[in-house]
């Protein structure tokens, strides 16, 4: 083999090279954006969970204070006392209830 051919020879081994490197560049640049999409993804999860959790949050504890103003009318009822007026809001919370004429909140 004379010195074109090998040199022929080893710049079609090198440009195989250089294709296969062009390849597997792209194949990490495809996989790199799909990584950065499922992060983002991730990202809007994470903040709708978070907002859900903080709703869910407020619905417990608008149904805590329900429960408990219940609890304190079943206690006024049980024991016979007089409620002369009491107001709820339309979110269910107990805002005022007179006792033989005292406020209480």
């Amino acid at each position: 083999m004379s010195n074109i051919e090998t040199t022929a020879h080893q710049s079609q081994e090198v440009a195989a090279i250089a294709e296969q490197t062009s390849a597997g560049a792209e194949e990490v640049r495809s996989a790199t954006e799909e990584q950065a999409y499922a992060i983002e993804q991730i990202e809007k999860l994470s903040k709708d969970l978070k907002l859900q959790s903080e709703q869910l949050y407020k619905v417990i504890q608008q149904f805590d204070r329900t429960h408990e103003n219940i609890r304190i009318l079943r206690n006024c009822f049980n024991e016979r006392c007089e409620i002369s007026c009491y107001s709820i809001s339309r979110s269910g919370t107990l805002l005022m209830i007179c006792f033989n004429g005292v406020f209480r909140l």
